[in-house]
């Protein structure tokens, strides 16, 4: 891209940038209200701009070239110098979509990516209903690789079927998985899937077997095993006796790199949701938390090692149930605590569970019921009896008389 046909540039995102987010609009459409960053607070930017300064994230401000306007940012999550791969974000103000500026910032993004840190592979994914980014990332060459859902972010969406799937009473959006990166040629794939194979089927490679099968050469072999290394989904090791060996990487592990976060970032991610939380519960109670409570929650949370989307769903429970006197809403955690019950997602699940044993359960009648009934049968029981016995008296009468 010339420099007189640049209208954006992106750079390393600072706190000053970030506290921007502020002035950015927001989407009407329900499905993209997670990415609606103008309802932030400043405490809230202040923690998610402390989430995405760590070592495993790279955040680049995108700006306007004839205003320096910050009008969206671009995130590199996953971020791996050893095998040179990362997973992309990217989030605009909703007011300067529609206009070629993603197009812009993701050229200026991917020049950087592969010609000057010399990344090999950029992994993004996107909602099957946001057709406009995906247009976007097949105009820039990403090819699709991989499909996958997961629980969306608005639980209260209406849900259409060509893009959402309902599990366990949860909505889980569809996703494509897309790369950009040089396609592995008919050779290298072939001895990929016969090494795989191997693996599965014997618990080790016979490297041999797999030469012969194929008409290699150890070069050409090696060459194919070298490109799947330099790829991140071989990995060679070497054991106690000096001998190398390849390890294979999963799949999941590849793409979506080590679930293991550092404490930081787990930090940084837990007190921003723990923020988010306070803020909720204050809304459902219609009140300002006092210090005594805030104490109360964070030990409770601490103790229980629960996620802070659990209070929440508590509040809105209690709320309903029409007492919410912290002490009490505890109680629930208590209880799902005892249940096994850590997130928001283990409670949906439990509570989807329970509501099918109820429905799949024989039919129940009433003990109201049966004690009637038995009360019934025995007063006629009595009748009977104290009939018998009338008719014996007046039996007795008239042998006397």
């Amino acid at each position: 891209m010339s420099r007189q046909k640049r209208r954006v540039y992106i750079e390393k995102i600072t706190h000053n940038t970030a506290m921007g987010l502020k002035d950015w609009g927001n989407f009407d459409d329900p499905r993209l209200s997670g990415y609606n960053y103008g309802n932030l607070t400043d405490f809230e930017i202040n923690f998610w701009f402390s989430s995405v300064t760590t070592p495993r994230k790279k955040y680049f401000a995108v700006k306007k070239l004839d205003d320096d306007r910050f009008i969206g940012f671009l995130g590199l999550k996953n971020y791996n110098p050893i095998t040179k791969r990362a997973k992309l974000g990217i989030v605009f103000d909703p007011n300067y979509v529609s206009e070629g500026y993603g197009y812009d910032a993701m050229r200026e993004l991917l020049d950087y990516y592969f010609n000057e840190i010399n990344f090999k592979e950029i992994l993004l994914e996107v909602n099957l209903f946001n057709n406009r980014a995906i247009k976007l990332y097949e105009k820039l060459g990403f090819k699709e690789n991989g499909y996958k859902k997961e629980i969306f972010e608005n639980q209260a969406i209406d849900c259409d079927d060509r893009f959402f799937e309902i599990d366990h009473g949860l909505v889980y959006s569809n996703m494509f998985l897309n790369t950009y990166v040089q396609m592995a040629d008919g050779d290298a794939l072939k001895v990929y899937l016969l090494v795989y194979k191997d693996m599965c089927n014997e618990g080790k490679v016979d490297i041999d077997k797999i030469k012969k099968q194929l008409s290699f050469t150890d070069e050409k072999f090696n060459e194919c095993i070298e490109f799947w290394i330099n790829m991140g989904m071989f990995r060679q090791k070497i054991d106690t006796s000096a001998n190398k060996y390849i390890e294979i990487v999963s799949l999941r592990q590849s793409y979506f790199g080590d679930n293991t976060k550092s404490s930081n970032e787990m930090s940084f991610d837990k007190a921003s949701r723990k923020s988010i939380m306070f803020d909720n519960v204050e809304r459902i109670i219609d009140r300002s938390l006092t210090p005594a409570d805030i104490t109360r929650i964070q030990e409770t949370l601490s103790e229980y090692n629960q996620d802070p989307e659990l209070v929440t769903e508590a509040f809105r429970q209690a709320k309903e149930a029409g007492n919410m006197d912290v002490k009490y809403v505890m109680g629930y955690l208590k209880s799902w605590r005892d249940q096994g019950i850590f997130t928001l997602n283990d409670l949906k699940i439990h509570e989807q569970r329970q509501k099918l044993k109820r429905q799949n359960s024989p039919r129940q009648y009433r003990k109201s019921s049966n004690a009637k009934q038995k009360s019934n049968s025995k007063n006629y029981a009595q009748k009977a009896r104290e009939e018998r016995f009338k008719r014996m008296l007046e039996a007795e009468d008239n042998d006397e008389s």
